[in-house]
């Protein structure tokens, strides 16, 4: 499925980029404030599994803050991203893909969302299967699958 999105991805129009660019602008913006802060860039790494020091952020904010405000708006946010290309690109189709399963934004896919996926996509599995699943991907043993679980299980060889 990943790569099916991935594919369909590298077809893109402008448009549609722009989107999807927007899209994930609104994953780092936490609070809706169309700002994005040292914060909340901290915690979406974090989430991505990239553990960063508030001085690096800053840093990285500093090369396209055009304002100098110390956060950054969507036009900043656009630029930095061209900036970190191909590798931003993969995490972003990661996150994108992780996203359509977490089906009510808690940051986890549980073996509901997993069974209406698979539904969706025509695939029929039963509830052993669906916990199976789950379990095989489930790294802390909490019942369900994180992003960085989910990354993990889409990376490995």
């Amino acid at each position: 499925m990943a790569e099916q999105s991935a594919s369909k991805q590298s077809g893109n129009s402008g448009a549609e980029q722009e989107e999807e660019l927007r899209d994930v602008f609104k994953i780092f913006d936490k609070d809706g404030d169309e700002i994005v802060t040292t914060m909340e860039i901290k915690q979406v790494l974090s989430d991505l599994g990239k553990m960063v020091t508030e001085q690096q952020i800053r840093e990285m904010i500093s090369t396209v803050d055009l304002d100098s405000n110390g956060s950054i708006d969507f036009e900043e946010f656009r630029e930095m991203m061209s900036r970190r290309g191909s590798a931003i690109d993969y995490e972003t189709k990661l996150v994108n893909a992780f996203r359509l399963f977490d089906q009510n934004s808690d940051g986890v896919i549980d073996e509901k969302e997993l069974k209406c996926v698979l539904q969706k996509l025509g695939i029929e599995a039963n509830d052993e299967e669906i916990m199976e699943m789950i379990q095989v991907a489930d790294l802390n043993a909490d019942g369900k699958v994180d992003f960085t679980e989910f990354k993990a299980i889409l990376t490995s060889k």
